[in-house]
């Protein structure tokens, strides 16, 4: 099985300093990304945030906490190709942040989401 095959390429993009009740509302309203990638103004990753770590943010926080405070820096991120062997990328994740990223051409096309891998595993 490949990584490709478990990617999902629905990511959001975010500036840094985007609150997490805005980011999301925008979540209701266009669908979930599972990921929010956060860019500088000049468009590079800075990192990313799981909207499961977003929604861990107490309500009455949400309002006030920039997604750049719960960002995990690019440079910390398991990356991975979509035609690379799904049991080789993953020994690349840390359980501390279970997400493994996709690239293509060195830019961030997708993620694995964590969920889907332990339903991946469970069933076989």
């Amino acid at each position: 099985m490949s990584v490709g095959d478990l990617t999902w390429f629905g990511i959001a993009g975010a500036q840094p300093q985007t609150d997490v009740a805005t980011m999301l509302w925008e979540r209701s309203r266009i669908g979930s990304a599972g990921v929010v990638a956060l860019t500088d103004p000049d468009g590079n990753l800075m990192g990313i945030v799981t909207e499961s770590r977003m929604e861990r943010v107490p309500e009455d926080q949400r309002g006030t906490t920039s997604l750049g405070s719960l960002m995990v820096p690019a440079g910390n991120l398991a990356r991975s190709r979509p035609d690379e062997s799904l049991v080789y990328a993953l020994a690349r994740v840390s359980p501390l942040m279970p997400v493994l990223t996709v690239w293509t051409d060195n830019r961030l096309v997708g993620v694995v989401p964590t969920e889907w891998l332990r339903t991946r595993i469970a069933t076989h």
